[in-house]
């Protein structure tokens, strides 16, 4: 029967998810530099960090994204949250 409330366990202790992490594989190359200049909330400093860093609003998470094509969302409360980010 289906609740809005993870089940308990014998311990009684109830987990809860947090957070999700999402990952996905574009398939091609990306040019971080030019994805840094024309996204809004990107951040791209390849001395520090080799991805772009992608803060999105709603919903509040976080994209990495690699010159590989590979990209990773964190932050989501839900799964749907991870694919709408």
């Amino acid at each position: 029967q289906p609740t809005d409330q993870p089940p308990t366990s014998l311990s009684g202790i109830r987990p809860i998810l947090q957070n999700i992490v999402a990952t996905c594989n574009l398939g091609i190359a990306l040019d971080l530099k030019t994805i840094a200049m024309h996204a809004r909330n990107a951040e791209y400093n390849p001395k520090r960090f080799s991805a772009v860093i992608m803060r999105i609003r709603d919903p509040k998470t976080t994209a990495l994204i690699f010159k590989s094509g590979k990209m990773v969302v964190t932050g989501a409360k839900s799964e749907e949250q991870a694919r709408q980010a």
